[in-house]
């Protein structure tokens, strides 16, 4: 893609010795036409000289406010694409940060997934120990009724131990072994019972902490990811809108970019190829045929009663130079010398000056014939090419 700026500081760059040269010949010749003059012709022709560099004097103005110009407008162009550039760096930054952020905030969000399913693994593990404490309570609960079914049957022994006490002396010792030794079994039973039952409820206490445990781990977990969602859409939002104001100053640099390219098109239209433009002679010839037409539309309409004399003069003034400035196109591409016709002057007398043969004038009205409709008429002020 062509620079704007670049193309434009080129073009400045070829074009302005190639004007400031022009100038500077157009002037060498214009002061040795004029010491010529003083030498060697009569005052006629030296006021003709005098007026001759004058003329190449406002045409070395005219060429200098060209290319301060185009000077200046590839200063805006710079500026302009400056501007553009240093936009589009910032919203780049902008946009890096936030995929940074997103990327954090996704990154938090896996970590919690993570405590979440852990707590939820935790809970099962916690239900599944107090399955297993309960099957073992309820074999407990299942020996302790028969321990107490044993003690029930012993109190009946004793009973019939009392009744029969006389008939079981004999036997007693051995009963009451028998007896001490069931005592102590359902002593054991019963620390036994005891023990399993304080188990049971720190287990239980266990459990009912692991379950709030777990809520609050739950409660946090849906509360941290609720403020994620938010936040990430608050991001995507702040994307959205930087990738807007990123498609905007976007636009704005290709619409910078393509007035620069139509800026330059136009300079290049107004220049020859051989100093980088793209103007043929046929459409400079066809350029200078338009104020070379309002030219003569003026004098003839001067010559008319009761006609404007002074706004025809000031269109006469303006077509004079739109001429001058389109024939030193034609003249920078198919060559030639400039020549303003004054009041008075013919082909033929141009034609004895510079060729020295009167004769000479039809080589003066072809190179001219775009701007001449008849080579005996022709008027003051016209731009000629003399070949």
């Amino acid at each position: 893609m062509i620079d704007p700026a670049a193309y434009t500081n080129e073009r400045v760059r070829r074009i302005g010795p190639t004007l400031g040269a022009i100038a500077a010949g157009a002037l060498l010749l214009a002061v040795a036409a004029y010491a010529d003059a003083e030498q060697h012709e009569p005052d006629v022709q030296a006021d003709e000289a005098r007026a001759e560099l004058q003329n190449l004097r406002d045409q070395h103005s005219a060429l200098q406010d060209q290319l301060g110009d185009l000077q200046s407008a590839k200063a805006i162009l710079e500026a302009e694409l400056a501007t553009a550039r240093s936009e589009q760096a910032d919203l780049g930054e902008q946009r890096a940060l936030l995929r940074v952020h997103v990327t954090e905030l996704e990154r938090q969000l896996e970590a919690t997934e993570s405590r979440l399913a852990e707590a939820q693994s935790e809970r099962d593990a916690l239900q599944n120990q107090l399955a297993d404490t309960q099957s073992a309570k309820e074999m407990l609960q299942a020996e302790l009724t028969t321990a107490r079914s044993e003690q029930a049957d012993l109190g009946e022994q004793r009973a019939l131990l009392r009744v029969h006490v006389t008939e079981l002396e004999r036997q007693l010792e051995a009963m009451q072994d028998r007896l001490s030794t069931a005592e102590g079994e359902a002593a054991a039973r019963a620390e036994r019972v005891a023990a399993l039952e304080a188990d049971n409820a720190s287990l239980q206490a266990q459990l009912e902490r692991a379950e709030a445990t777990a809520a609050a781990a739950r409660e946090e977990a849906a509360g941290t990811l609720a403020a994620m969602e938010s936040e990430v859409a608050d991001l995507q939002s702040a994307l959205a809108s930087a990738q807007a104001e990123l498609a905007e100053a976007t636009d704005e640099r290709d619409a910078i970019r393509v007035a620069g390219e139509r800026e330059i098109a136009a300079l290049r239209a107004v220049l020859p190829p051989a100093e980088g433009g793209s103007l043929d002679a046929d459409s400079a010839r066809a350029a200078a045929a338009e104020p070379a037409q309002a030219l003569r539309d003026a004098y003839q309409a001067m010559r008319r009663r009761g006609a404007d004399r002074d706004a025809l003069q000031a269109t006469i003034d303006q077509a004079t130079a739109d001429m001058h400035r389109a024939q030193s196109l034609v003249s920078r591409i198919e060559g030639g010398t400039l020549y303003q016709v004054q009041e008075g002057e013919t082909l033929g007398g141009i034609a004895a000056r510079y060729y020295a043969d009167a004769n000479a004038w039809p080589r003066i009205y072809q190179a001219n014939r775009h701007v001449l409709e008849n080579p005996d008429q022709v008027w003051p002020g016209t731009t000629l090419i003399l070949p």
